[in-house]
């Protein structure tokens, strides 16, 4: 929160259950389209916009504002580590001869992706609030309409 969250203005962004419902927040929804309620401390809770804030700066290396005016929002070492694969919970991957990092998470009623190309300064995040939406082959099918990558169908793999 201390590095990330409050620097960039994240204000719908915690790992509290708690504080989240607080938040204006789209509930999870089963196959069935039934509410699906549980939401339990340990994962991220977040809005478009905050995401949108996030990737922003951290495909602009830490930074932003306009060109005359450049604010290090995140220090370089935390993009550094976020970029690896060190554990942070974005892996990295340059098999598609673009280098990719990427975020993907299921819950009860939610699916989500994240999935940046550093060098291209591009990125894509989804949020889906129902149970089988496959958050990471949208991701996917949105990158290859910008970039020139191709996924095939059997590494859409949610973790």
């Amino acid at each position: 929160e201390e590095m990330i969250f409050t620097p960039l203005g994240m204000t719908h962004t915690t790992f509290a259950s708690s504080l989240a419902m607080t938040y204006p927040l789209a509930m999870g929804h089963n196959a069935d389209g039934k509410i699906s309620r549980p939401m339990e401390d340990g994962g991220l809770f977040t809005s478009a916009n905050d995401m949108a804030r996030f990737l922003t700066v951290f495909l602009n290396d830490g930074k932003v504002g306009d060109i005359l005016d450049q604010r290090q929002l995140i220090p370089a070492t935390t993009i550094a580590a976020l970029s690896s694969d060190s554990g942070y919970g974005l892996d990295a991957d340059a098999s598609r001869g673009v280098r990719l990092i990427r975020q993907t998470s299921t819950a009860p009623g939610f699916a989500t992706a994240i999935l940046m190309a550093p060098e291209f300064h591009t990125g894509v995040v989804v949020l889906a609030n129902r149970d089988g939406a496959s958050a990471i082959t949208i991701a996917q099918k949105l990158l290859e309409r910008s970039l020139p990558v191709r996924f095939p169908q059997s590494l859409a793999v949610v973790h």
